[in-house]
């Protein structure tokens, strides 16, 4: 019998909402969490500037990032290692991943307000 996580039991008892759930349900649910990633993430930044009375500049950049190979790798790296580890290497694999979307929305969605700020520099707009 294979030894559960407490992200695996915790992830089962939300979606089948009971604490029994049988080896066939508990693998059920982990490979239908497997199965469900984000394939894209949109990151943008807008602002706008008033010039003169009723008159505003508009600025507006988005960036897309394709996360399906990043959540493919994850499965991967899961399926390579040994069946009794592969339910803490998913849930540690996952974190490191979605650790490594919010640190590239972060720096993403600085880079894009700096472009903004240059561009608005560049059309003479006082901040």
């Amino acid at each position: 019998m294979i030894e559960h996580t407490k992200q695996g039991l915790d992830l089962v008892k939300r979606v089948l909402g009971k604490t029994d759930a049988s080896e066939e349900e508990i693998k059920r649910v982990l490979l239908l969490d497997m199965s469900i990633s984000i394939g894209q993430m949109t990151i943008s930044a807008n602002e706008t500037r008033q010039v003169r009375q009723y008159e505003s500049n508009n600025y507006f950049i988005s960036v897309q990032y394709d996360l399906s190979e990043a959540f493919r790798q994850v499965i991967d790296e899961v399926l390579r290692t040994p069946a009794d580890q592969q339910e803490a290497k998913y849930f540690e694999s996952k974190k490191v991943l979605w650790q490594m979307v919010a640190d590239r929305y972060k720096n993403t969605e600085n880079y894009l307000r700096e472009l903004i700020k240059q561009q608005q520099e560049e059309d003479g707009i006082k901040r």
